[in-house]
């Protein structure tokens, strides 16, 4: 039996609109979910190479001990030197360690601050997607609100 009451028929349709609502929240929420998961599946990554990144200061760190140790022995060779050739070219040969080693700092400083930038692109993106979400919710709420109203009228 059919009914022509005009607020059954009303609230049978906003019923059914609830449901594809619900439904195509449902749906979006998955995208959103995997996409997050591919998000963090980067930062993963980008966790590793940081962590390679900061294995490869400590190895650069330890270098430059070593540069301090030679330093230091050179400056107590220099006493001992017999002509100012041999100090030249002791002096030569650690200007030239240095100068790689500046070199080595300088590419480490530009690939951390590459992948920094990388990391704030990705959760940038990730504050994108929550922010979009948040504004359904309260269009959902407002929905619930004006079928609560609805109700009341109608009982």
């Amino acid at each position: 039996m059919e009914t022509t009451d005009l607020t059954t028929i009303i609230l049978g349709n906003i019923r059914d609109d609830i449901a594809k609502l619900d439904a195509k929240f449902e749906s979006k929420y998955d995208k959103l979910e995997s996409k997050y998961d591919k998000l963090e599946s980067k930062y993963d990554k980008l966790d590793s190479r940081f962590d390679r990144l900061e294995g490869r200061f400590d190895k650069l760190e330890g270098k430059v001990d070593e540069m301090d140790t030679v330093l230091t022995a050179v400056h107590m060779n220099q006493q001992n030197l017999v002509t100012r050739n041999e100090l030249s070219s002791a002096v030569l040969v650690l200007h030239d360690r240095m100068d790689r080693m500046q070199a080595q700092l300088v590419e480490s400083d530009l690939r951390s601050t590459t992948a920094h930038q990388e990391t704030q692109a990705t959760l940038h993106q990730i504050m994108i997607y929550l922010g979009g979400h948040g504004s359904l919710t309260a269009r959902v709420d407002r929905c619930e609100q004006d079928i609560a109203d609805i109700k009341e009228r109608v009982f």
